[in-house]
């Protein structure tokens, strides 16, 4: 086992980056792109790299060294092994699925048939299954993510890869342990903090390695 951390970084959000950072994995920090631009740039990443497995975070959670190591642990005997976090900081339910999507052509909320955090650490098993997986440590092999790469072209890129393994059959399951704090104020509205805006357009987009355990 030999994974890489994709972090999508178009925010410095002190906490976030700061946990992040700590957590012994190789790293690449995908600063200042946009969803877009990262289509073709984590296609290459993982093209010209060895790495065995890859796992996706976005930059605006707090994610303890339990929730990375639990997910890690399972890459080897499941295709798709994904973390998850509160919706917002109002709304505990979180970005796992019960359902399948009904596989319209666009994403819409109402299609998201979610679980509260209750229902996930509930579970009476460790693994709770799941029709989505939202990038909050989404991991999968080398193989897996070439064959179904990474794309936010007509969707989000969540809902684009999820709906394309629901469509194969492919299971994804979260295990119980893999819980993040997301920092977003209201979910799909942009955060009112400063600190919390995203720096796309601002800063030089870089994408910046990171080996082991950093301080």
């Amino acid at each position: 086992m030999n994974p890489l951390l994709l972090i999508m970084n178009p925010r410095r959000i002190v906490e976030c980056v700061e946990s992040i950072g700590r957590l012994p994995i190789d790293q690449a920090w995908l600063t200042g792109y946009t969803e877009f631009e990262l289509t073709a740039l984590i296609e290459a990443i993982i093209r010209d790299s060895d790495y065995s497995h890859y796992l996706i975070c976005s930059d605006d959670g707090v994610i303890p060294e339990f929730a990375l190591e639990s997910v890690v642990e399972r890459l080897d005997d499941h295709p798709v092994v994904t973390g998850y976090s509160n919706l917002d900081a109002v709304d505990w339910r979180v970005n796992l699925t019960k359902t399948p999507f009904q596989v319209t052509s666009h994403s819409v909320m109402e299609d998201y048939d979610l679980y509260h955090v209750s229902d996930v650490w509930g579970w009476p098993d460790e693994l709770v299954p799941t029709y989505f997986a939202g990038f909050a440590l989404t991991g999968m092999s080398r193989e897996m993510w070439q064959k179904y790469p990474y794309t936010s072209i007509g969707n989000p890129s969540d809902y684009s890869l999820c709906v394309r393994l629901q469509k194969d059959g492919v299971p994804i399951v979260a295990p119980k342990q893999a819980c993040m704090w997301h920092a977003k104020e209201v979910i799909n509205q942009e955060d009112q903090e400063a600190r919390k805006r995203v720096l796309v357009g601002q800063i030089e987009p870089v994408v910046t390695m990171r080996t082991g355990v950093l301080a």
